[in-house]
């Protein structure tokens, strides 16, 4: 009798195996042939998973975003006080000393290409998710802290703004090296903190 193979499952496990390939060999120095000759698996049953390379990047990136963005929202529900709690909600941008997520950050440079310019409709599909998940979250968190009387009504439309700007800030600590990330997002929630807050 054949083995039943779990399709989401064996995606994941060719995903965890393309993550630690990348970490040794980074994104720009993979190599897809080689690859799938680790996985001993032939060309045809691995495109059956993913049609591309470009899919596979991006589907490793999705689920290390996405796990990473599961441990913030941990974090963020230990924390007290509100500030803490948006500044644990963008540690995501922030903390350098988890290595988890500095290698995400440094596989997110090595693949910024498909991020921005992509035919891949799964890929829109799944940066229009991320986003849809990260606003999501924000709102929801800022919803939490206006109930409790931390925040002003009007700060439930600064969600998308907060991100695009945490974005606009990471982009711009890729293509200049000496922008301190960490201290000016740290200036700029300090800020948007003191103008959202009920007095």
């Amino acid at each position: 009798m054949p083995k039943i193979v779990n399709v989401d499952e064996k995606r994941k496990w060719i995903c965890e195996k393309a993550y630690e390939q990348f970490l040794i060999s980074g994104i720009n120095n993979f190599s897809l042939t080689k690859f799938i000759a680790s996985l001993n698996m032939s060309k045809g049953l691995f495109y059956y998973y993913f049609q591309t390379k470009e899919e596979l990047i991006y589907k490793v990136m999705d689920l290390k975003i996405h796990e990473a963005l599961e441990n913030t929202i941990e974090k963020v529900n230990l924390e007290k006080m509100p500030f803490e709690k948006l500044s644990a909600f963008f540690s995501i941008y922030l903390n350098e000393e988890d290595v988890k997520l500095k290698n995400i950050h440094k596989l997110i440079q090595e693949s910024l290409h498909l991020h921005i310019s992509t035919k891949n409709t799964l890929i829109k599909k799944m940066n229009s998710d991320l986003y849809i998940y990260l606003f999501k979250t924000l709102t929801s968190l800022i919803d939490d802290l206006i109930e409790k009387e931390y925040l002003k009504d009007e700060s439930k439309q600064f969600s998308k703004s907060l991100i695009a700007t945490a974005d606009g800030m990471f982009f711009h600590s890729i293509i200049n090296d000496k922008y301190n990330l960490k201290d000016n997002l740290y200036s700029y929630l300090i800020s948007m903190y003191q103008l959202l807050k009920k007095i």
